[in-house]
């Protein structure tokens, strides 16, 4: 199975974890609305997606300020998270490590991110590394505050 293919196993069932306030907040400041038969649904495509990571900071510390300022949980976690996504060790996120982790969240690869894909995801990517590493957080932003 190819990563891309168990990250989208990985999101199916991440969608029934957790608290997703924060992350339906944060998806609300840049979706956009499509029509999908009958309904209207939000979706993020690469250029929302792009918006919504640069709007964090290319750099750690402009990272961890956004981080704190859009209340997303565990503050000492935006480190670890910058660092993920900062696949080359640079320094920097650019716009080819967004694409790439934009892909992460397009589970089903039609170049949309739907809210429920991205709540997976994030559930995954962020979430689950700071239970799987064990991260004590020292602030909770978010709104998941139960977590330990």
């Amino acid at each position: 199975m190819t990563t891309l293919g168990l990250i989208s196993v990985l999101v199916c069932v991440a969608t029934v974890l957790g608290n997703t306030d924060y992350k339906v907040r944060l998806f609300g400041h840049f979706h956009h609305n499509v029509q999908a038969g009958s309904q209207t649904v939000g979706v993020l495509n690469q250029a929302d997606f792009q918006r919504l990571f640069h709007s964090l900071g290319s750099n750690m510390h402009d990272f961890e300020t956004a981080w704190r300022s859009q209340r997303l949980p565990c503050d000492n976690g935006a480190r670890l998270f910058f660092s993920e996504m900062d696949g080359d060790k640079s320094g920097h996120i650019d716009t080819n490590e967004i694409t790439y982790f934009f892909n992460l969240f397009d589970a089903n690869e039609d170049q949309e991110v739907t809210q429920d894909e991205f709540t997976a995801a994030w559930s995954v990517l962020f979430d689950e590394y700071l239970h799987t590493h064990q991260v004590k957080c020292s602030h909770h932003g978010g709104d998941d505050d139960d977590r330990k």
